[in-house]
């Protein structure tokens, strides 16, 4: 439980656009069904099993209730550390960078998701969403190249900057 609560609770809170109590309740209902769940089925596999059943329950809960809003762009937090210029620097690039996942396909954005935010294996994100694992690859490929389409300096400022 110590090592999934946190990472399943953020994943809960994006499926649930924001809303922390039903993603705690959310949370709490994955473990419940863990508990329950024959562990030798599960086997080595757990980190995907709970996304899956997490991914699963949020869907059930939306269908019931109404459908999932995008994020707020502007819930990105100043870097206090840094000076005031690069603070707004950074949150412009976090707010240029959200809104450009956001104009992606939803299953796009949940591979993002589920690769750089929980660094799930396109093996485990594929027994969460029921895609292959080449369909995986394939799709966080496009993904990756939609963005860097939308975000065309962000990537020559990368490359600029791993070149010096």
């Amino acid at each position: 439980m110590d090592r999934y609560e946190g990472p399943l609770l953020a994943y809960a809170i994006r499926l649930l656009a924001g809303d922390v109590d039903r993603a705690r309740d959310l949370v709490q209902d994955v473990f419940l069904r863990l508990v329950r769940a024959d562990r030798s089925a599960i086997g080595e596999r757990m980190s995907a099993w709970l996304f899956r059943v997490c991914r699963n329950r949020a869907r059930d809960l939306q269908a019931r209730e109404k459908p999932m809003r995008e994020l707020d762009v502007d819930e990105t937090p100043l870097d206090t550390a840094a000076g005031p210029l690069e603070s707004l620097e950074a949150q412009d690039d976090a707010t240029r960078i959200r809104t450009a996942v956001a104009r992606l396909p939803e299953r796009e954005r949940e591979l993002l998701h589920l690769k750089f935010q929980h660094g799930l294996s396109y093996e485990e994100m594929g027994e969460v969403t029921g895609l292959t694992a080449t369909n995986v690859g394939f799709l966080l490929h496009k993904a990756l190249r939609s963005l860097r389409e939308l975000l065309p300096d962000a990537a020559g400022s990368a490359r600029r900057e791993c070149a010096s």
